[in-house]
């Protein structure tokens, strides 16, 4: 080892030992043995500048992991934590938000049902629930001042269903919801966040189903609660600061609601919004009509197919052509919509007769068949499929993008790209279906492609949950490519958006 090296690790322990030897010299020296204040106030800056020493990875998860739960809910799955022996949970609003019931499950298997609402926070995403146990409850200490960048961090939960998973990062930075609003305004929007929400952004992954879930320092402390992250940019991810929690845990009482919250300040009783259900065959004349001015199908409103899409100039460019695509055992009828490759992007929208709001919380089905007429002619690579137009700027498109050419989901405009790694062909028809968790703050959407009809929604499918609608009442077909759609429905279940022919 190095003379330096040497020097470095010996130096510590000298210091001790010099303090050691010279406290009892001190008592000796003085029979009153009163404190010194300058004494005390050295001794107070010399332990804030060396904090208690890092405790071994392992250890640390063993400690941290018995106070992390589960939470399954009648919505879904999410991750929480044990702040306080007599029952309270800390997690993120929008786990529970909705939710009839909910149940927490512990690393040993032991769960405990949720008796209701302790406190919460709608406009920082956090809640304190409380769960009843006839023993103490182990818990995990609340960090009570900010980490700086560059701290080692350790994020728990249940990424994506996977139970009491652990992983590593550090802090990459100290934010607030106002700065990240201006920077990412589809995720941190004025809907979802108080302005002065402090946020931690790490490299400490956060997945579906780690929401709620601590993130811990080296000494075992919550510094963060895990909330969501970006799929468009590599270590993206943002916990709601810990010192954000000490103010929700002050309103906390013996007394508290059962779910669902009613009259609480910015919640309400969550009654579950009527799902638009609609379905467009396109069964319109063929012989190379436009589908402008077309107004069939059902669950819409009184309103045609009209000019729309963003920076879309055109719209002469979807014509009816015969027979329908057809897709495995799908039911299919009518006709369907052909477009061409195009300079310009092409864009016509139907609105909905039930519009969704942005203050509902609700899961929606969407479907439709596509199928690729070429390899990608076309203005910006040709790209095709529907978005999702939403009150502001951000849109949820579902479709097929230029580059890379596959399925996939992303905030119009080609931000925040979830690629399902399925290629189009051209030729060959492909069946889209999105699940769209709707709710406060930011939505989740998963993208299905090629589902077998007549079979359970598939488990897993291709992840986006860095976008918030805001809301959306219009379904707007959007291209530059030549393709055909058909089938286009919305339900309120898989089954409904995936009907297979009667045997």
């Amino acid at each position: 080892m190095p003379d330096n090296a040497i020097a470095k690790t010996l130096l510590p322990w000298m210091i001790v030992a010099v303090l050691l030897l010279a406290a009892p010299m001190a008592a000796g020296a003085d029979d009153a043995a009163d404190a010194d204040p300058e004494g005390d106030a050295v001794a107070a800056d010399a332990e804030s500048e060396h904090p208690e020493q890092p405790m071994p990875l392992a250890d640390l998860i063993e400690q941290v992991e018995s106070a992390v739960v589960r939470i399954s809910t009648d919505r879904g799955i999410g991750s929480g934590f044990i702040v306080d022996g007599r029952g309270l949970v800390v997690t993120n609003f929008h786990v529970v938000f909705g939710a009839r019931r909910a149940t927490v499950v512990f690393a040993n298997g032991r769960s405990l049902e949720v008796a209701g609402w302790a406190a919460v926070a709608p406009d920082k995403d956090l809640a304190v629930l409380r769960v009843r146990s006839e023993q103490p409850l182990p818990t995990i200490p609340l960090r009570a001042e900010l980490p700086r960048k560059g701290e080692a961090v350790v994020g728990f939960g249940a990424p994506l269903g996977l139970d009491f998973t652990v992983s590593q990062g550090i802090v990459s930075a100290l934010r607030t919801s106002e700065e990240l609003r201006k920077v990412i305004p589809e995720m941190f929007g004025p809907s979802a966040f108080a302005p002065n929400t402090q946020w931690i952004q790490t490299t400490t992954p956060i997945s579906r189903g780690n929401s709620g879930g601590p993130l811990v320092d080296e000494q075992g402390r919550v510094v963060g609660v895990n909330t969501g992250s970006r799929s468009d940019g590599q270590n993206l991810n943002f916990a709601v600061a810990s010192t954000e929690i000490g103010s929700l845990l002050s309103d906390v009482s013996d007394t508290f609601l059962p779910l669902p919250v009613e009259g609480q300040p910015g919640v309400k009783a969550f009654e579950p919004p009527a799902t638009p259900s609609a379905y467009e065959g396109f069964d319109y004349a063929p012989g190379g009509a436009d589908l402008l001015g077309q107004g069939g199908g059902e669950g819409f409103d009184d309103a045609a197919w009209f000019p729309s899409g963003f920076n879309a100039p055109t719209y002469a460019n979807f014509k009816i052509a015969e027979g329908s695509l057809a897709f495995s055992s799908l039911a299919t009828a009518g006709n369907r919509v052909r477009t061409e490759a195009t300079p310009r992007i092409a864009g016509l929208g139907r609105r909905l007769a039930t519009p969704i709001r942005a203050e509902q919380t609700t899961t929606l089905y969407l479907s439709l068949l596509v199928r690729p007429e070429d390899n990608g002619g076309g203005f910006l690579n040709g790209f095709f499929g529907v978005y999702l137009d939403g009150p502001g700027s951000a849109d949820l498109f579902i479709g097929a993008g230029g580059s890379p050419r596959t399925y996939r989901l992303e905030t119009r405009g080609g931000r925040g790209l979830a690629c399902s790694g399925v290629n189009p062909v051209a030729g060959e028809t492909a069946l889209l279906v999105v699940r769209a968790d709707l709710q406060p703050g930011r939505d989740v959407f998963t993208l299905y492609v090629n589902p077998a009809p007549g079979a359970p929604e598939p488990i897993s499918g291709t992840l986006k949950e860095d976008l918030d609608v805001g809301g959306f009442q219009t379904l707007v077909i959007y291209s530059t490519g030549a393709f055909s759609l058909d089938e286009l429905r919305t339900g309120a279940t898989y089954e409904q958006v995936t009907p297979t022919v009667p045997e």
